[in-house]
């Protein structure tokens, strides 16, 4: 408060407001500093021992993806927009005005756009960390002369890739702080920073976890080899049946445009008579997936036909871990049924809350398409909005 006059009169109210904004641009300097060490001490450093020929195996882009670009990006974030808030606090001899940082978070997710690039990285930057202190001497040998150097601050290179996730996600806090402790009459302009900064956040979570589900998606894709749900015992008839045995689960979701993803899968036992086959079940945005793995794992068969999410029924049974699940048909009658058996008694409630979830987010997404498609129609909508889901319980 040394820079404004007559702080001693702040309102303890205006007090808190103040350090609010102070923790805003204090922290920002301080991160700045965290991405110049990583700069400076990890990443030039690395990449002069590579031009001496050690380390050579080390991939610096998938080590640390981008981070000197978002130095850049800060860099010029606190020159051209943070800066200029404290530079008029200075002049005027006040306080930090609040709705200056309108201006500073002006077109914050174009600005800030390189961190879905990071935070895709991330996981598997960490994982890359893991693998190079794990498998290289020397590589450990580097980073413990780099982290001992008195710049890290004892902080671990994985503290400091962890860095701009959490710095990204904290400036809702910090303006939100601010938002508390400021006067009514700048509460609206707050408010829509605050809004600004969320809404990119959510953007990049939600291409985060659509990447994740595509990864997922394609392992699975991967990992199933073969569609055998009948039993024809003649050479003649398999080759008929052949044409009609690809399922192309890559396809978009039936009536919306929704696109398949993997919702929750486990291993299970298939009372098959009186025998127990071990499956693995899929469950998918619309479909519920049994196939039966090969001996090692690496591979496995379709062995029911899927069963559509939206005609499914869900009945627990006796014993402990025991669930019926029923597919009807059109006529609203059983058209098959699977009697399955978890390894534990919970297994067969993670399951009903499982496909019940799952067949509410396909209705409501169903039901949305309709609406879309029937140009007002009530009738269509009544239709849409009824008609997709079973009781599961």
């Amino acid at each position: 408060m040394d820079i404004c006059d007559g702080h001693q009169n702040f309102s303890q109210k205006e007090i808190q407001q103040q350090e609010a904004l102070w923790e805003l641009l204090s922290t920002e300097v301080s991160y700045i500093k965290t991405l110049q060490v990583v700069t400076d001490i990890f990443i030039l450093c690395l990449l002069d021992l590579q031009k001496c020929g050690f380390l050579k195996e080390v991939n610096p882009n998938k080590l640390f993806i981008n981070i000197r670009q978002l130095l850049a990006l800060h860099q010029a974030f606190w020159k051209q927009r943070l800066y200029p808030v404290l530079e008029q606090c200075q002049k005027h001899r006040s306080g930090i005005d609040p709705t200056l940082l309108q201006d500073s978070f002006k077109s914050f997710g174009e600005q800030f756009e390189p961190y879905l690039v990071y935070c895709m990285g991330e996981e598997n930057s960490q994982e890359y960390l893991r693998v190079l202190i794990r498998e290289s001497d020397l590589f450990r040998v580097f980073l413990t002369w780099a982290e001992s150097q008195k710049q890290c601050s004892r902080l671990k290179l994985n503290d400091m890739l962890a860095a701009p996730h959490q710095r990204l996600t904290k400036y809702p806090l910090l303006l939100n702080a601010v938002l508390k402790k400021s006067r009514e009459k700048d509460c609206p302009i707050l408010s829509a920073l605050v809004k600004q900064v969320e809404v990119f956040i959510t953007w990049v979570n939600n291409e985060m976890l659509r990447r994740q589900q595509q990864q997922r998606m394609e392992a699975v894709l991967d990992w199933i080899e073969g569609y055998e749900v009948v039993e024809s015992g003649s050479e003649e008839i398999d080759r008929i049946l052949m044409e009609f045995s690809q399922l192309d689960l890559s396809l978009p979701v039936l009536g919306s445009e929704t696109s398949r993803s993997l919702l929750y899968e486990s291993g299970l036992k298939l009372r098959d008579g009186r025998d127990k086959v071990d499956v693995h079940c899929l469950l998918f945005t619309d479909l519920l997936l049994i196939t039966k793995p090969t001996r090692k794992g690496e591979k496995a068969k379709i062995i029911r036909p899927p069963l559509p999410l939206d005609r499914l029924v869900f009945r627990e049974l006796r014993d402990p871990g025991a669930f019926l699940v029923v597919c009807l048909n059109e006529f609203n009658t059983v058209s098959t049924a699977v009697a399955l058996q978890g390894s534990s008694a919970s297994c067969s409630q993670d399951w009903q809350e499982a496909l019940l979830n799952a067949q509410v987010v396909l209705a409501t997404a169903r039901s949305a398409a309709a609406e879309n498609s029937s140009d007002g129609d009530p009738s269509l909508r009544r239709f849409s909005a009824t008609a997709l889901t079973y009781n599961i319980a």
